[in-house]
């Protein structure tokens, strides 16, 4: 027999193989052909002539029912081969091809479907982006907790001007965390270039983990809700607001939820919201006040990606920095000093409002960590900013880059990871690349050797996601970790996460977790979402954030109870969030900005967020 609706059944299930993620791709592309024709591809008076459509019949050129979307038509064809070997390798892939065909119709991206309702309610967030007190050590060597400090329970803030360390990663005592400050041993050269502070001594990750391809659970839903994703060309909705958009538009490296650095900001209909700390004007509302309440980033209108990072100066403050994708182009605001806005300029200062970064055009995913930023622009990947630990990626170690510049070597690029002077990119054939900062051996490519120019992960293929974290051990120094998800497993090196605690500089396997679908890694902790829709966490637990109930961290993963259907999980800062495909959103871990609850004690259970009443 067979299970599913017969106007959407891929051919090979009807013929009697099993369903894999290509099936779905299939009933993604049938479902596609409807939204956009009014009717189902193959249509017939019985069932049985049906499935003998689906078996031999090709697909009906688009352009017959539709010829302002004629462009469309060899890319419905390939998803819906007959052969599932020949379709594309992936629903986001399909997506993307989909997308840049549409910007080639007359139709544009006139083509859209179901606006999202209700205006923004209230968010509880105080100011203070931290973690608050950490009085319990990590019960790994990574330990030394510091109040109100978001890089978890790790230390406190790491050493800053103090000889022992050096910001060159050529000398011995090379120490990442002493950042974009022009500081050598024991110096500290000519000052912070960011904000009006002192020089920053400490990168945070943004993390830009992906949105997970849909697999095997609850069919038709998802089908329904990526169609609708992918053909209204608009941005998804902030989770707590009830929404028929599931994906992030056509971006296939972006979220619609990014908590950074004591920043949150989402995308509703195609508009972007921000609100918490705002001590560099990372909330692009034109002020550097600090916000509780979502508050509109005027200017844009047709938003799809949302990324931002920053880093810590000497007295933990927060100097952040937030990039968004609108129209298919790059605008970033908030720290303004090390390049990583792209205006031309290294002036210390904040940029407030939203400013256009020019040349960069048909951008599709986006990232920001370390006073540093790249985008994905026609396929390429470009990088400026702060670019000394070789993040930059053209084969230099400029400290300022104050214009995007082109990473050679790569394209069709569709995902892109930041964090701590490291970048990792998946290109066209699914390849993982990476460059920067490599002390951990964070980049897999068996070295500590610093990369100014992407190197393969030999070792990896079919990769769908990849995120990079970072927290400090004991002696105040950055340890970073690397995760992705390749050939339907989870892989982990650097610092020691999901292996032992002992640091990699190579992929080692994570076992426990079949079907994986998105990862999400920082502070020592780590998410994925499997192919059921169910979330399994590991790694340091001190406030909660793996899902336990408990405060007692995990060596090996763990199912988070309470949760079903998850599309998207993400850990930041001791806090992990998860949303379903319904649009319902949970968190747990850290809430020292109340971004779980409204008690502010921590939680190590999912705790739902309130939607808008």
């Amino acid at each position: 027999s067979v299970v599913g609706t017969m106007a959407y059944t891929a051919p090979e299930i009807i013929s009697g193989q099993p369903a894999t993620a290509r099936s779905d791709q299939y009933s993604l592309a049938c479902t596609t052909y409807q939204v956009l024709t009014g009717h189902a591809p193959f249509q017939a008076d019985t069932a049985t002539a049906l499935m003998m459509a689906h078996v031999q019949q090709p697909p009906p050129p688009l352009g017959q029912a539709r010829p302002d979307l004629a462009a469309l038509t060899p890319v419905l064809t390939r998803a819906m081969a007959k052969d599932p070997n020949a379709r594309y390798n992936n629903c986001r892939e399909f997506a993307t091809e989909l997308h840049r065909a549409l910007t080639q119709t007359s139709a544009g991206t006139a083509t859209a479907i179901a606006p999202t309702p209700t205006p923004p309610p209230p968010m509880p967030h105080t100011s203070n982006p931290g973690l608050g007190p950490n009085p319990t050590p990590h019960p790994t060597p990574h330990n030394q907790s510091g109040p109100n400090n978001p890089l978890g329970p790790h230390s406190q803030s790491a050493p800053y001007n103090q000889g022992a360390y050096t910001s060159n990663p050529q000398q011995p005592g090379y120490n990442p965390a002493m950042g974009p400050a022009g500081m050598g041993s024991g110096g500290m050269g000519p000052g912070g270039p960011i904000g009006p502070g002192p020089a920053p001594n400490g990168p945070w990750n943004p993390g830009q983990p992906t949105p997970p391809k849909k697999s095997k659970r609850n069919l038709l839903i998802t089908l329904a809700i990526a169609a609708i994703a992918i053909i209204a060309i608009a941005g998804t909705s902030p989770l707590w607001w009830p929404s028929s958009n599931d994906d992030a538009g056509p971006a296939v490296a972006t979220e619609n939820l990014e908590v950074s650095f004591g920043t949150s900001c989402s995308i509703r209909d195609g508009e972007l919201y921000c609100w918490g700390g705002n001590r560099a004007g990372q909330l692009g509302d034109g002020t550097t006040t600090d916000r509780a309440n979502p508050a509109k980033v005027t200017g844009l209108t047709d938003v799809t990606g949302v990324a931002a990072g920053g880093f810590l100066d000497e007295q933990d403050r927060i100097t952040a920095t937030t990039c968004a994708i609108d129209a298919g182009e790059a605008y970033c605001w908030g720290a303004a000093g090390a390049g990583q806005i792209g205006n031309g300029t290294k002036e210390q200062g904040q940029q407030t409002t939203p400013f256009k970064v020019p040349n960069l055009t048909d951008v599709t995913a986006i990232a920001n960590s370390y006073a540093a930023s790249c985008a994905v622009s026609a396929g390429d990947v470009y990088c400026w900013g702060y670019g000394t630990t070789g993040q930059i990626g053209n084969g230099a170690t400029t400290e300022n880059v104050l214009t995007p510049t082109k990473v050679p070597g790569l394209s069709d690029v569709k995902t892109l990871a930041m964090g701590s002077g490291s970048v990792c990119a998946v290109d066209g054939e699914s390849d993982l690349y990476c460059w920067g900062s490599n002390q951990n051996g964070q980049l897999g490519d068996g070295s500590t050797t610093q990369r100014n120019a992407p190197v393969k992960v030999n070792s990896l293929k079919n990769v769908e996601d990849v995120s990079i974290g970072m927290s400090r051990d004991s002696d105040k120094r950055l340890q970073i970790e690397t995760c992705a998800v390749a050939d339907g497993k989870i892989y982990c090196w650097g610092a020691g996460l999901g292996t032992d605690s002992s640091q990699r500089s190579a992929p080692a396997e994570v076992t426990g977790i079949d079907d994986p679908q998105q990862v999400s890694v920082d502070v020592d902790t780590a998410c994925v979402v499997d192919g059921s829709g169910d979330v399994y966490c590991w790694g340091n637990n001190i406030k909660g954030q793996v899902g336990n109930g408990t405060t007692t961290s995990n060596d090996k993963p763990a199912k988070v109870s309470g949760l079903r259907d998850v599309d998207v999980v993400k850990t930041g800062g001791s806090t992990t969030c998860a949303i379903t495909v319904s649009s319902e959103i949970y968190c747990w871990g850290s809430n020292s900005s109340k971004q779980v609850s409204d008690s502010e004690d921590s939680t190590g259970s999912p705790t739902p967020v309130k939607h808008a009443a």
